[in-house]
């Protein structure tokens, strides 16, 4: 590994914002009325000209020194969920994502005028940021190997504190300007960090979602 990090941009107008993730969110069942679906596509013109969409990631090596602890370069963690969903591989791709700054300025904005305007923002952004980082993970390329579904910090038995190790490990402040306050929170809020295992064995996972998104409860890569 030659611990190159790489950077990933895209146009605001390239990114899929899926209405029907915002609405779920939302725990709208059904057809959404008129209304909601007005304030919805007024919200999302507002939503697009705030994103700063911006992501990074690198290659690592991926080793088990004991049953359920996995080693990322030098960097060790315990978790029976990511030693499952790591299993047979030598090397994955750790990333992070985020839609920028700005968005949380609007998220704030837009509670300050009405909480429904508020909520709803911040549903079409965390549709909007699960739809970037899936964007980012198509990009990542696997070569011979097979690309497993992405997993991050927080899923499953894997501490939340790993996080800190992703966003050093890729210069995530000073390459697309992310960073983690004390409290362990991610700033930009709407952001993603996770890892992806490169496997020398096709990947039974069809999903377009990571692990922490995904409804498949059978998956042998999350039981």
């Amino acid at each position: 590994m030659n611990g190159t990090i790489y950077r990933f941009s895209a146009q605001p107008e390239e990114l899929e914002i899926p209405r029907r993730e915002a609405l779920r969110y939302l725990g709208c069942r059904g057809e959404a009325d008129a209304e909601l679906l007005a304030l919805v596509e007024d919200c999302e013109r507002e939503l697009r000209a705030a994103l700063t969409l911006r992501a990074c990631f690198t290659r690592v090596t991926v080793d088990f020194p004991a049953e359920n602890i996995i080693k990322l370069d030098e960097y060790e963690i315990e978790s029976r969920s990511l030693a499952l969903n790591l299993r047979g591989c030598g090397e994955a791709y750790l990333f992070a994502s985020t839609l920028g700054a700005g968005v949380d300025r609007l998220i704030a904005r837009a509670g300050r005028i009405s909480a429904a305007r508020g909520v709803v923002t911040d549903a079409l952004a965390s549709a909007a940021a699960e739809s970037w980082c899936a964007q980012v993970n198509a990009k990542l390329d696997a070569g011979e190997l097979f690309l497993r579904p992405r997993y991050s910090p927080g899923y499953g038995d894997t501490a939340l504190e790993h996080q800190v190790f992703f966003l050093k490990r890729l210069d995530t402040a000073r390459q697309i300007g992310l960073s983690v306050t004390a409290a362990g929170m991610m700033t930009p809020v709407k952001s993603v960090t996770a890892v992806a295992g490169l496997s020398p064995t096709p990947v039974r996972c069809k999903a377009q979602t990571g692990c922490a998104v995904c409804g498949l409860a059978d998956c042998p890569y999350r039981k």
